[in-house]
Parts: structure tokens; sequence; C-alpha cells
């Protein structure tokens, strides 16, 4: 028995091939039984809130330990990054330290060798002086004399 139904854009047929079977519509999934029929004592129902609350208080326990679980592993990690840190900044001060020793001993080297060379520098020049000095007495000449000619 197929129905015409007109369309904007022409003619629409349902075909019916098999009439609906009206037990097969009341063998539809049913939802699960309700207690309606046994009335609920206030027992039952304080027993049932408590449960309830029993059940949102672990809930809540167990978020609160992996929230302080993940804050001390972060706090963990940003100790250590601060250890490296320190010991890296430790390790870079002892060798410009180091550094600045042996850079200090190198010029206190020089410096030492240099007051030697103008020591010995004065010695020699002190030396000749007073050869000099001994051969003008030798001869009894004065140092005057030889500057004036």
């Amino acid at each position: 028995m197929p129905s015409e139904m007109k369309t904007p854009g022409g003619l629409a047929f349902d075909v019916v091939l098999k009439e609906a079977d009206a037990e097969a519509a009341k063998k539809r999934p049913t939802s699960p039984p309700s207690s309606k029929g046994t009335p609920k004592t206030l027992d039952v129902i304080k027993s049932k809130l408590e449960a309830a609350e029993e059940r949102r208080k672990s809930l809540e326990t167990t978020r609160l330990e992996k929230i302080h679980q993940h804050n001390q592993d972060e706090l963990k990690k940003k100790q250590e990054k601060v250890q490296v840190i320190n010991k890296t900044f430790a390790e870079q001060a002892e060798e410009e330290l180091k550094k600045k020793l042996t850079k200090a001993e190198e010029n206190k080297k020089l410096l030492d060798k240099q007051e030697e060379e103008k020591a010995k520098a004065m010695k020699e020049h002190l030396q000749k002086v007073r050869e000099r000095k001994k051969e003008i007495g030798a001869n009894g000449d004065s140092p005057t004399e030889e500057t004036k000619e």
C-alpha cells in the first residue's frame, strides 16, 4: 500500500513491505526494575547518603594526594635544577679564581724579574762609577778638569 506525498521536487512514495508487529513494539528493552514497590525507610536513605559522602571524601582525599605528590615532584625537580646551577656557578667561579691567581703569580714573577734586572743594572752602574772614581783618584786628576776640556 504505497502512499503518495507531494513534495516541491515531485512525488514521493512510502512503500510498506510488512505491517508493524504489535508484539515487537512491546519487546523494547526496559530500564532496570525500580524499587518503587518497596518503601524506603529513613535508615536506608541515611545509609546511602553516608556511603555517598564516604565516596566523595575518598575521591577528594585521592585528588589531594595526587596534587600533593605532583607538587612534591615539581619541588624536587626545581631543587635539583637549582643545585645543578649552583654547582656550575661554583665551578666557573673556582676556575676564574684559579685563572686570576695564576695571572697574579705570573705578574708577580715578572715584576720581581724586572726589579732584579733594575737592581743589577744599578749595581753595574755603581761599579762603573766606583772604578772611574778610583781611576781619577789614582791619576790625581780632578773630574772637573776633564769636563772643562
